[in-house]
């Protein structure tokens, strides 16, 4: 960026010095001094330069850190991106699962059902009595009465229909 402006100025201070080294009235004494002066400015543009070459490569090395930093940050997304789609091949299985599952529910909950009308039916005390006890549990043996009250009346309350 400093080499840019300082370009221009040299190219002048070159156009401009033979003419001035061709002045009549400089005495030798000034054209060394000039000259010193020019040599000064020509070290000084050239390590302008080398200044301008070394952030030159240092940018250089940014760009390329950078770069780097892209293509590692992608990758991390494209990872990012498949794990989302295996995350979301389990959820829709285990959606499928979930409405196989509560098909199946309900088709016991019917069976069930059936079991429980036909046990009415063709009731008598040791099938009720075979019914309570077939609990695993008190609470399992008292939520069978209760379901089956309900169903018995749920039944009573609806036609028959026999197949």
């Amino acid at each position: 960026m400093q080499l840019k402006k300082f370009i221009p100025l040299l190219i002048l201070v070159l156009a401009l010095a033979p003419g001035l080294l061709h002045a009549q009235n400089q005495s030798r004494e000034e054209l060394e001094r000039r000259k010193r002066e020019l040599q000064k400015e020509m070290e000084e543009a050239q390590s302008m330069l080398k200044e301008t070459k070394k952030s030159s490569r240092e940018n250089l090395g940014q760009l390329r850190a950078l770069r780097n930093k892209i293509d590692v940050r992608s990758r991390m997304i494209r990872n990012i991106n498949e794990e989302i789609n295996f995350i979301n091949g389990d959820i829709n299985t285990a959606l499928r699962d979930v409405k196989t599952l509560q098909r199946d529910l309900d088709t016991l909950k019917e069976q069930y059902a059936q079991l429980i009308v036909s046990a009415y039916k063709n009731r008598n005390s040791y099938a009720f009595l075979n019914f309570i006890f077939s609990a695993k549990s008190f609470n399992d043996a008292v939520k069978g009465i209760n379901t089956f009250n309900n169903t018995v009346s749920s039944a009573a309350a609806r036609p028959i229909i026999s197949s």
